[in-house]
């Protein structure tokens, strides 16, 4: 599939100027003269912005298993993460709360990591200070892509735990990662065990606490044979998938249909449609232009961006942000609007609005 799809790129014929779109009835008595423009659909125009900003989620909302699995593969996977609770004296208190954290370093950056977690009953990751994943269920173990979020040196992985029910009930987490390092064969692994701390305060939405932490304190593990018996396969098997997957991006075909991409026209439901919509609707131009999810995904991926290129000069960003998005440099009156949109040094406002203004380029958005 790759040797084909490099022939059809490579080739004169794909690399000649688009020509115009033949109507019905020029249709039967077609020539070929040159590769005709097409939208791209929702989701590949989701797919390309994901992969530009890297703001894809971390897992699927389909439990595709995107690999092969060899028999006994789950069963010979070592898992060295142990359930781990709360060490408070005297009677837990009903939907008990607790904050667990772990540090864990890496000698260098990783290439791709991956990881399992859950919690009983429900549980909010953070690592480095960004959310990660939450779940409400502790029968079920999520699978999560660490790879943008781990970095060489120390990790810090904080978990909100929270039991449920009216009784007396301790909350308790589990969390495993594996790494990849660059320039390296061999994989970290990592988990929770009794370097672990543990506090009452307990997270925002955005991971941060109230006020400073001043009574962490070491966690308990205790014989988690009910639980573990529970939830082993499953991680087990979240490894796996995660392994296999390697490292691969989220598709936007495996998660649930939002406003933005009905809006570009993705079916309500999972059904086969053989045409969409060739033009932009006034609902399409509205959302793109100053849509809430749109905006909300390119802040988050300038941010990214940001991170990622500290200290790097604004020309170098614009550089790797056409190349990435249109496959060529910038012409120089397009680098010197965007370098006017940037500035001198880069920040997250402007590079958001540069990467809205590339993604609203009909070069971004149509394909051959």
């Amino acid at each position: 599939l790759k040797r084909l799809i490099r022939r059809i790129a490579s080739s004169r014929a794909y690399q000649a100027p688009m020509a115009a779109t033949p109507s019905d009835a020029a249709a039967e008595a077609y020539v070929y003269h040159g590769p005709i423009a097409r939208r791209m659909t929702a989701e590949q125009f989701i797919d390309a912005v994901w992969t530009i900003t890297g703001t894809a989620p971390s897992a699927p909302a389909a439990d595709v298993l995107r690999m092969k699995i060899e028999p006994g593969q789950f069963e010979n996977i070592d898992v060295e993460g142990q359930w781990i609770w709360s060490n408070r004296e005297g009677t837990p208190e009903a939907g008990e709360t607790v904050t667990m954290r772990g540090v864990i370093e890496l000698s260098g950056k990783p290439e791709k990591a991956f990881g399992a977690v859950t919690a009983d009953n429900e549980y909010a990751l953070f690592v480095n200070g960004r959310k990660v994943r939450d779940d409400t269920n502790w029968e079920t173990v999520e699978a999560v892509d660490l790879t943008g979020f781990l970095k060489e040196g120390k990790n810090e992985i904080l978990i909100g735990a929270k039991n449920g029910g009216n009784g007396p009930n301790a909350a308790s987490a589990f969390f495993e990662m594996r790494a990849v390092l660059a320039g390296s064969r061999a994989e970290v692994a990592g988990g929770t065990d009794d370097s672990w701390k543990w506090t009452s305060q307990a997270l925002d939405a955005k991971g941060k606490f109230a006020k400073p932490v001043g009574d962490w304190a070491p966690v308990r593990i205790l014989d988690g044979k009910t639980w573990s018996a529970k939830t082993m396969p499953q991680i087990r098997a979240a490894l796996a998938r995660s392994e296999g997957a390697g490292g691969r991006m989220v598709r936007a075909s495996l998660m649930k249909s939002d406003l933005l991409m009905r809006s570009l026209g993705r079916p309500n439901r999972e059904q086969v449609v053989t045409v969409r919509p060739e033009h932009l609707s006034t609902l399409q131009a509205i959302d793109l232009a100053n849509g809430e999810i749109l905006s909300a995904t390119l802040k988050r991926g300038a941010a990214n961006l940001l991170a990622s290129h500290q200290g790097a000069d604004p020309a170098t960003l614009i550089d790797e942000l056409y190349r990435q998005a249109l496959s060529r440099s910038p012409r120089p009156d397009e680098a010197k609007v965007l370098s006017e949109v940037m500035g001198s040094s880069l920040s997250g406002q402007g590079i958001e609005d540069a990467l809205w203004s590339v993604m609203m380029l009909p070069e971004f958005q149509l394909v051959r």
